[in-house]
């Protein structure tokens, strides 16, 4: 999956991790990121697709990789900052922003 992280923040540098980005399956059952397919995936791009420090204003675009079942028809992507709680308060403030998303054949 390409992500493509804008930092629109005034002052600050943003640290991207893969881990913030959640894929979630049709079932609702959330894709595992998957460091085997990912080290396979930088090798072959020669890139560290998970790192990124993104400078005030700069856009960067990474490519990861994740594993789900065979047949998925479609995905809901959203990015979860701050860990769990984090998470939790985002969709209580905020409600759950996901974007669904077509796989690829």
């Amino acid at each position: 999956m390409d992500v493509r992280i804008t930092n629109h923040a005034r002052r600050v540098a943003f640290q991207f991790h893969g881990d913030i980005v959640g894929v979630l399956g049709g079932d609702g059952r959330r894709l595992t990121w998957s460091p085997p397919a990912q080290r396979a995936l930088n090798e072959a791009t020669g890139t560290d697709n998970l790192l990124a420090r993104v400078a005030v204003g700069d856009s960067v675009t990474r490519r990861l990789a994740f594993e789900g079942p065979a047949g998925l028809g479609e995905l809901r992507v959203g990015f979860f900052f701050g860990g769990i709680v984090g998470s939790m308060l985002d969709a209580l403030l905020l409600g759950r922003r996901l974007v669904t998303v077509p796989v690829a054949r």
